[in-house]
């Protein structure tokens, strides 16, 4: 457990520990320095926090940054593995709905939410922009992950289709736009080969690609 938590000299984190498991049997307090990007970390005293494997010197401080050691704050807070990995693909995904399940009732919002951010991210995955294959994605694909939120909510396949209705479209309009317009192939080539990758993404990202496309022709 933290016990006082501050910053010395050389702006790095320093923990006071008093410790639950020890790592000497002699010691049972300890000091845990916090450098590079470990130093960055918000902790609290009186929050819990559980070390691996940090350099250890004069057996009672414990040193952890870029190249040693680890260090998971409020460890009681259980995210399950499978909401891990969903994170590997939207890193928000996991902590909302971890948030959500922790204050109580079953949340139709986030849900429907959710379940439109899954449509999105299925159709680019498959380069299918068409109202029609949304909506199939949606059938086959999309809502048999959410068996257990449906049960929960209360709610039918045909509720949440109501609910969705409202959004194929839209979405089917800005996936043509931004992401499947084969008319604007030709352009897209010409837009990557005139700016290096990394430009070429952060302009497409700040004006769309029409605006790229007549940004090319200007120049």
């Amino acid at each position: 457990m933290v016990t006082k938590c501050d910053k010395n000299d050389n702006d790095e984190l320093v923990l006071q520990l008093q410790s639950t498991f020890s790592i000497n049997d002699k010691v049972n307090k300890y000091v845990c320095i916090l450098r590079d990007y470990w130093k960055n970390l918000t902790i609290d005293a009186k929050e819990f926090v559980n070390i691996y494997d940090p350099k250890i010197e004069n057996d009672s401080i414990l040193i952890i940054d870029n190249l040693n050691g680890l260090i998971v704050v409020r460890p009681d807070v259980l995210i399950p593995i499978t909401s891990l990995m969903s994170a590997s693909f939207c890193m928000r995904k996991a902590w909302l709905s971890r948030m959500f399940e922790i204050f109580g009732e079953p949340n139709k919002a986030l849900f429907i939410g959710t379940i439109v951010h899954e449509l999105f991210q299925e159709c680019i995955r498959r380069q299918q922009y068409n109202v029609g294959q949304i909506v199939k994605i949606f059938l086959d694909t999309i809502i048999s992950n959410f068996t257990l939120e449906l049960y929960n909510l209360n709610m039918t396949r045909e509720d949440v289709m109501t609910e969705l209705r409202p959004y194929v479209r839209p979405i089917s309009e800005w996936l043509k736009l931004y992401a499947g317009n084969e008319s604007t192939t030709t352009n897209n080539n010409e837009c990557k080969n005139y700016f290096p990758f990394n430009v070429y993404m952060m302009l497409k990202i700040l004006f769309g690609q029409r605006n790229m496309v007549a940004l090319v022709k200007l120049i």
